[in-house]
């Protein structure tokens, strides 16, 4: 039924044989229509403005978007389209008003024949003319700029928010000290310092376990060639721990066999040492919560918790000064008395080693320690139980403002009974002085006088060292040496005051939590060593690594790649010392920075002045060319150390039993009553009072049978 010629035939070929600018089903490739397909179409005018078929149909057109669209078609440059000859019969030449709204719309018509109609660039010329396309791919271009821009709006402002409250941020700007810091009387650390060769400036800063220098065989005999290979590589800084696992595990030596043991050792460092370099004795460092519970015969004292729980300032010095009494009699220099830790979550599995979950509390209690430590004690004026007081510090306000930090460096000082309005000097704090959003300023007062502390002598000769800085108390599960998450407040108000008034009781050292803080563990912390302990609290003194802190930020926390990468990271960080658990290759690990450039040796200087101005402090630095001992300035030469120690005895057996009932004392102070008044009614009453003894005893007078006990606890009448 055809009426087209020939060459309209052709001329529709051509036209749907060409492929479309832009085919809305893309990934399909177009074919050629046969001659019966191409007879059911004819070519007529178009009846609509522009270029392009307007109704290419059929079961597939090359424009159709419907079912099985795979056909080729196209759109003359005469304006011709091709429009299905039973349409045409039946609605003309024109589409009709309703078939084009209809097309608009998205609603698709049916045609005769089975075909369907479809929308065209005819129909929607705003839409698929090149005009319109360049305008959509640039307004799409500009949207996609404006999200960009305001997706990088946000991550600056995120990023800004965490460095301004990272712990660096509240850290003033200090100016950076040039070389060594000169410390203690006559700068005798300086000139050591320049005296000793690279691998010497490493040894200082080595601190060994002592199970690493014994005997496999013999775990209580000292392993001279394991100590020859320390001396040769450069000397030891420190050794720290003793033989045993606890005191428990095995009976621990008495006063006169660690005194032999540490003889041996310093004779056995001092016939080694190198002559290109001053000898210089070694620190020797044990665990001393409690007292000196790894020598025989020693007083133990309640843990920290129980210490806390007397609110007595007058208990803790009496701790430190019987234990750096007795630490000094069985020849050790360096103890570790208490922790700094504030327990703010009480399924922290070390809150034993907290004075408590109040940080002026804890600051108190750890100042009385360490000023007891340090102090002098005459054995002849001790206290005798009667003379003892029985009551609770009172003065003891509970304020977690730091500013009053300060105050409590002095235990006879009463200033932290004025109001918490008060700056730390007694009067009205400065603009921006107070509270945790302060950065100027912050710890001004503080950095002044721990900086001059840096300096002073211990007269007991015993130096203290501080566990651990800083966040292990609030820990995120109840495992040990879990990570801890702690925002720039808590920070600032709560962990941080404690080991800031221990700097300021004058403490030498700090030992380094080997937990995280933020995802981020403390030895690999420059925030939180040298911005904040170094520049802010201007600390001069030693930052030792815990146990085998290495080998944690590899095998658990996993920020390097082996340990001596983690050296890297803790040296750039600012550890001074460390070494304990590490199989002593802590050294080795520092020479190898050195070697390849990472750490110069003048910083490995600073950090061995760090360990020498300890050894000065507690009298153990001997003299140099231009500082000889003075009677200002007293110090022995490497024999000196050595007959002093021979020259100890061990302490009077009355003068220990004197010690122990100090320690009851206390035991006895850290009493906690706890009253069923003050449980709900819901909650059933709890046992005020235990049998002590057996029972069963008749002629036990506690017994709680007993019937004319004033004391029994089902007596309704009792309080």
């Amino acid at each position: 039924e055809t009426d087209t010629t020939n060459n309209d035939t052709e001329t529709a070929r051509n036209a749907l044989q060409r492929r479309p600018r832009q085919s809305r089903i893309a990934h399909k490739k177009p074919r050629k229509m046969t001659e019966v397909e191409l007879d059911v179409f004819e070519v007529v005018d178009s009846p609509l403005e522009g270029s392009g078929s307007g109704y290419a149909s059929g079961p597939g057109s090359g424009y159709a978007s419907g079912y099985g669209s795979e056909y080729s078609g196209g759109s003359s440059d005469s304006g011709t389209e091709f429009v299905p000859r039973a349409l045409k019969k039946e609605k003309g030449l024109s589409p009709s008003l309703e078939e084009v709204e209809g097309a608009r719309s998205g609603r698709r018509k049916r045609a005769t024949s089975g075909l369907r109609i479809h929308t065209s660039r005819a129909l929607l010329p705003s839409i698929y003319s090149p005009k319109s396309q360049s305008m959509l791919s640039a307004s799409c271009l500009a949207a996609l700029a404006i999200l960009g821009g305001a997706l990088a709006v946000l991550f600056c402002g995120f990023f800004a928010y965490v460095v301004d409250h990272s712990p660096s941020s509240y850290c003033p700007s200090q100016p950076a000290e040039e070389g060594l810091r000169v410390v203690g009387p006559g700068g005798r650390v300086r000139e050591t310092v320049e005296q000793m060769d690279a691998s010497s400036r490493v040894g200082q800063t080595r601190v060994v376990s002592v199970k690493e220098i014994m005997r496999e065989d013999d775990p209580l005999s000292l392993n001279e060639t394991a100590v020859r290979d320390l001396m040769s590589l450069g000397g030891v800084g420190a050794f720290y721990g003793s033989p045993f696992s606890s005191p428990l595990s095995s009976p621990v030596w008495s006063f006169s066999s660690w005194r032999s043991f540490l003889l041996r050792l310093h004779s056995l460092s001092l016939s080694l040492s190198s002559p290109s370099s001053p000898a210089i004795p070694f620190l020797f460092g044990l665990d001393s919560f409690h007292g000196m519970g790894y020598v025989r015969e020693a007083t133990v004292f309640p843990h920290s918790i129980g210490v806390g729980a007397t609110f007595n300032r007058s208990c803790g010095e009496e701790v430190g000064r019987v234990t750096g009494w007795e630490a000094k009699r069985a020849g050790v220099q360096w103890v570790t008395v208490a922790g700094g830790g504030v327990c703010s979550s009480p399924s922290w599995s070390r809150l034993y080693q907290s004075l408590g979950q109040d940080p002026l509390l804890v600051s108190s209690l750890l100042s009385s320690i360490v000023h007891g430590l340090h102090g002098p004690y005459d054995p002849s004026s001790s206290p005798a139980p009667s003379d003892l007081k029985d009551t609770k510090d009172t003065n003891i306000n509970i304020n977690i403002n730091p500013k009053n930090l300060k105050d409590l460096a002095d235990p006879s000082s009463a200033s932290t009974s004025k109001s918490p309005s008060k700056g730390s000097r007694g009067t009205e704090p400065e603009e921006g002085e107070t509270g945790p959003g302060k950065k100027s300023g912050m710890w001004r007062a503080e950095r002044e006088e721990i900086g001059a502390k840096g300096g002073e002598r211990i007269e007991s000769g015993v130096g203290a060292m501080v566990a651990h800085y800083v966040g292990e108390s609030s820990p995120s599960s109840s495992l040990d040496l879990s990570p801890s998450l702690l925002s720039p407040s808590l920070l600032s108000l709560i962990h941080l005051p404690p080991f800031v008034s221990a700097l300021l009781a004058g403490t030498p050292s700090l030992s380094l939590s080997t937990s995280s803080v933020n995802s981020l563990p403390v030895h690999a912390s420059p925030s939180l060593l040298d911005d904040l302990l170094r520049s802010a609290l201007n600390f001069s003194g030693p930052a030792v690594a815990g146990e085998s802190a290495m080998k944690r930020m590899v095998e658990e926390q996993r920020v390097a790649a082996n340990e001596q990468k983690a050296v890297e990271k803790g040296l750039s960080a600012g550890v001074d010392a460390g070494g304990r658990g590490e199989d002593r290759r802590w050294g080795e690990r520092v020479m190898g920075e050195v070697d390849s450039g990472r750490e110069s040796v003048e910083r490995v200087g600073e950090r061995a002045g760090r360990m020498l101005t300890l050894k000065e402090r507690v009298g153990i630095l001997p003299p140099s060319p231009s500082y000889p001992s003075e009677e200002s300035s007293p110090a022995l030469t490497y024999s000196q150390t050595i007959d002093l120690l021979a020259s100890l005895q061990d302490p009077d057996p009355d003068l220990l039993a004197a010690h122990r009932l100090q320690a009851l004392h206390v035991a006895r102070q850290s009493l906690v009553l706890l009253r069923n008044s003050l449980l709900p009614s819901s909650l059933p009453s709890l046992p005020l009072r235990l049998p002590l003894s057996d029972p069963s005893d008749p002629s036990d007078p506690s017994d709680p049978s007993d019937p004319s006990d004033p004391s029994d606890p089902s007596d309704p009448s009792d309080p």
